[in-house]
Order: structure tokens, then sequence, then C-alpha cells
């Protein structure tokens, strides 16, 4: 009888100890899956500030060539202007030579600066 009493006495205690082990890693337990849960909501945040940045960054690159693209037709535009300025101003300086040639009277001409 004194052992069934010793074995009863050390099944109650061990499982004593198993209840506090078991109570005391829960609140363990929980911390771990809020802080896991945390995390995913977290990452999620993450994933989704990390794509509206790549959106941003898509549509800067896409003002971007277009701005150079304007810049460049800008320049054609430009160089072409140059150009039928520069005949322009030939032409009429042509004229102006002969009119003065003809009319061996001095006449005022019309410069045009080129750019």
């Amino acid at each position: 009888d004194l052992s069934m009493t010793t074995t009863d006495q050390t099944s109650s205690m061990l499982s004593g100890q198993q209840l506090t082990t078991s109570e005391s890693f829960l609140p363990i337990k929980n911390m771990i899956e809020s802080t896991v849960e945390n995390a995913r909501r977290r990452e999620k945040q993450l994933e989704n500030e990390i794509n509206e940045l790549k959106n941003e960054i898509t549509k800067e690159q896409d003002c971007k060539q277009k701005l150079q693209e304007d810049f460049l037709q800008l320049q054609r535009v430009r160089s072409i202007l140059i150009k039928k300025l520069r005949r322009l101003n030939r032409s009429q300086t042509c004229s102006n030579s002969n009119i003065n040639r003809s009319d061996k009277s001095p006449t005022n001409s019309i410069e045009i600066e080129s750019v």
C-alpha cells in the first residue's frame, strides 16, 4: 500500500508539473502567434507600399521618356526654323542687294538674327 501511495503522489506531482508547464507555455505561444500575425500584416503593408512605389517609378519613367521625346522634337523644330530664317535672310539680302544696284539709292535692309 505504501508503494501505491508513493506512485499516486508522484503521478499527481508530475501531472501538476505538466499543467504548470503547459500553462506557462500558453502565454508564450499566444505572444508568438500574435507576433507572427503582426509580422504578416506588416509584410502585406510593405508589399503594398512596394507596389505603389513601383507604380510611381513606372509613371515617372514614362513621363521622363515623354519629356525626352518632346525635347528632341523641339530641337528638330528649332533647327528647321533656324535654317529657314537663314535662307530667308540670305534671300532678302540678295533682293536688297539687287534693288540697290538697280536703284543706286540707299535702302534699309532687314536683318534677321539667327538663333
